[in-house]
């Protein structure tokens, strides 16, 4: 034993294997902590809309703070007007790291300590009614001003009103963003937990920016904002408060 006790050999190896133990102590420690994600967003989010269609655009920053990789499988937007909810947005994609395309939205892991920064689209597409009567009308207006153009191509031209009726009749069935108080309601559904993940947001839209969003359709007959986009037609952004 008294040899076992001044071997430095021995104990050379043992304190390795100690060391090679601790080592260990940190992964074995996460296998007992459940999946959690902190959820966080920018202070300002920015509306807007297509022919009346809303859009939303917010940046959402999620972090793993629990002890297991955990998979995101959707993220959506409730949109909360009068107590009632008045739109459902799901996050359809993100700005690339340059900003100058969108990138698709898809199912997505975050293992535990890692952290997912991107500033998400929200909205719904068009469904197959109104795409159409998108379409027809859109190409309706192209079609009417571009034979306007073979006699004068100095001018402007705008399309008659009837021409330009569907669109404003379709504005009319999906714009949301009137002035008054709201409530967004970020949901995060995760492959982890039954139920999703929850955070509330309060912001006010002023008169003077429902009406900015408004003045869109003084612009349709030309077709700006329609075939073709236009800088004026970018929309408002609102401060949110938890």
């Amino acid at each position: 034993m008294k040899e076992l006790l001044t071997n430095w050999e021995f104990w050379t190896a043992f304190l390795a294997a100690i060391a090679l133990i601790l080592s260990q102590l940190p992964p074995v420690v996460s296998w007992f902590k459940k999946a959690k994600l902190d959820i966080d967003i920018h202070a300002r989010a920015f509306l807007t809309h297509k022919i009346g269609n809303p859009n939303l655009q917010l940046h959402l920053i999620v972090r793993n703070i629990g002890g297991r990789e955990t998979k995101i499988n959707s993220i959506v937007c409730k949109v909360i007007h009068n107590k009632k909810i008045i739109a459902e947005l799901p996050a359809q994609n993100y700005l690339s790291e340059d900003s100058k395309n969108n990138v698709l939205l898809t199912k997505f892991s975050i293992k535990p300590g890692q952290e997912w920064s991107k500033t998400l689209n929200f909205l719904n597409y068009f469904d197959r009614k109104e795409g159409q009567v998108f379409r027809d009308a859109s190409k309706s207006i192209e079609d009417y001003v571009f034979e306007k153009r073979k006699e004068d191509d100095k001018s402007i031209h705008y399309a008659p009103d009837e021409l330009v009726a569907p669109l404003l009749d379709q504005f009319d069935r999906l714009f949301i963003w009137n002035d008054g108080e709201y409530l967004l309601q970020i949901e995060v559904n995760t492959d982890a937990q039954e139920a999703p993940i929850l955070r509330e947001y309060r912001f006010t839209l002023f008169e003077s920016q429902s009406a900015e969003m408004k003045e869109h359709t003084k612009d349709y007959s030309s077709g700006a904002g329609v075939y073709f986009d236009y800088a004026r037609h970018s929309g408002v952004l609102v401060d949110l408060q938890n």
